[in-house]
C-alpha cells in the first residue's frame, strides 16, 4: 500500500517516482481483458510512456493503438498531457537524464518535437498543455540556479512566470484551462523549511490560496496540500486535489467549486484526486484512495459519489467524458508490482495496446 501512495504522492509533484515507487520490470499487459472498441465513432488518444531499465519512452496511443513519440537518443522523455486541436495532436512533457538532475521541456505537435525555453531555469519540466485560438499554453515550471522553484506558463514559446503568494516557497503547476481571456494554473507552493504545503489557483499569473499548509504527518513527513487539475465551465471554476486531515493528517481528496471546497472523502485512508471534468451538470473526478485492507482503488466520482474501476492496486490520473461516455486513464499494478497502461470506458478496463516493459496512462482526450 505505502509503495502505491507514495507512488501516487509522486503525481502529485510530477516525478517519474511514478514508477520507480511501483517496483519490478516486465510487461503486464494483461491480453484477457475487455477489450472493446475504445472510441467508436470517436479518437481517444492516450499519453503515456514504457519504462526499459532507467529510461521512460514516451508513448501515444491512438485509439488503443500505441506510438512511439520521437525522442532523443539516451534521454528519459515523460509526457504529461495531451490535447487534440482541430486535426494537431499536441503532448506536453519533458525529456531527462536518469544520472543527471537536469530535465528538459517540450511539447510534440503531431509527433515534432518543440523545445521549450529554460531561461534563468537550469531544469524544468511542461505538465500541461490547452489550446485556444490557435495559441497553445503550456504549464510547467523548475529550478532557477540559486533560488526556489519557479512556475510559468510558456505562451507560444514565450515565458510568462506566475506570481507566488510567498516568494520563498517553491512553485509548483501542474494543470492549465483557457477560458475567453482568461488563464488558470492549478498548483501549489512549498515551504520545505517550514515543512508546509498549499494549494494554489492562478488566475492571469494572479495566485489564490485554496487550502491552509499541511505541516507534518504522523512520520514526520511533509504532507501536500495541492491543486492537481482545473477546469472552467461556463462561470464556474473547479479545481480538484487535496488537503491534509487536521485530526489525523491523511489526505483528503477534494474538490473546490469558486473556492469552495467539497471534501470526497473522508480522512479515514489516504486519497487523491488528481483530474475533474465537467459534462452539463455532472462533475467528474478522477484519482484514488486506499482502503483497510492495504489496497489503493482507482476512483471516479461523479457529482462526489465514488465508483471502484478496478480490484487491482491503480490509480486513475486523468478523466475525459465525450457524449454518454466516460474515459479514465491510469495506471493499475499486479501482484509483483509490475504496471500496465489503462483506460477504463464507462467503468471497464481495457487494455491499451502492447508496449514492452512496465506502461503507464498519464492523459486522456477524446475528439
Amino acid at each position: 500500500m505505502k509503495k502505491t501512495l507514495y507512488l501516487a504522492t509522486s503525481i502529485l509533484f510530477l516525478t517519474l517516482a511514478l514508477v520507480s515507487c511501483s517496483g519490478g520490470g516486465g510487461n503486464s499487459n494483461d491480453n484477457n481483458n475487455n477489450n472493446l472498441p475504445i472510441g467508436s465513432r470517436h479518437d481517444v488518444y492516450v499519453a503515456g510512456f514504457s519504462e526499459a531499465g532507467h529510461i521512460a519512452n514516451p508513448i501515444l496511443w491512438k485509439n488503443g493503438n500505441p506510438t512511439a513519440l520521437n525522442a532523443r537518443s539516451g534521454l528519459s522523455a515523460t509526457p504529461f498531457s495531451v490535447f487534440v486541436s482541430g486535426n494537431d495532436v499536441y503532448v506536453a512533457g519533458y525529456e531527462g537524464i536518469y544520472s543527471d538532475s537536469h530535465d528538459f521541456p517540450l511539447f510534440w505537435k503531431n509527433d515534432i518535437r518543440q523545445s521549450l525555453s529554460l531561461g534563468e531555469l537550469s531544469t524544468a519540466g511542461a505538465y500541461s498543455i490547452f489550446v485556444s485560438n490557435n495559441d497553445v499554453y503550456v504549464a510547467g515550471g523548475g529550478y532557477t540556479r540559486y533560488g526556489p522553484r519557479r512556475a510559468l506558463v510558456w505562451k507560444n514559446g514565450v515565458q510568462n512566470w506566475l506570481q507566488t503568494s510567498d516568494s520563498a516557497r517553491d512553485a509548483f503547476a501542474q494543470s492549465i484551462f483557457v477560458s475567453g481571456n482568461d488563464v488558470y494554473v492549478a498548483g501549489c507552493e512549498a515551504d520545505y523549511y517550514n515543512n508546509d504545503s498549499v494549494a494554489i489557483l492562478w488566475k492571469n499569473g494572479r495566485p489564490y490560496v485554496l487550502s491552509d499548509s499541511g505541516g507534518r504527518n504522523f512520520y514526520g513527513d511533509l504532507t501536500y496540500n495541492a491543486a492537481n487539475s482545473v477546469y472552467v465551465s461556463y462561470n464556474d471554476v473547479y479545481v480538484a486535489g487535496n488537503v491534509t486531515n487536521s485530526s489525523n493528517h491523511n489526505f483528503v481528496a477534494t474538490l473546490w467549486k469558486n473556492g469552495v471546497a467539497q471534501n470526497l472523502t473522508d480522512g479515514n485512508y489516504d486519497a487523491y484526486a488528481y483530474s475533474v471534468f465537467v459534462s452539463g451538470n455532472d462533475v467528474y473526478v478522477a484519482g484514488c484512495e486506499s482502503n483497510a485492507q492495504g489496497k489503493v482503488a482507482a476512483k471516479l466520482w461523479k457529482n462526489g459519489t465514488a465508483q471502484n474501476l478496478s480490484g487491482n492496486d491503480a490509480v486513475a490520473v486523468s478523466v475525459y467524458v465525450l457524449g454518454n461516455d466516460v474515459y479514465v486513464a491510469g495506471v493499475e499494478y499486479d501482484l509483483y508490482g509490475r504496471n500496465t497502461a489503462r483506460l477504463w470506458k464507462n467503468g471497464t478496463a481495457q487494455s491499451l495496446g502492447s508496449a514492452s516493459g512496465n506502461t503507464t496512462a498519464l492523459s486522456v482526450f477524446v475528439k
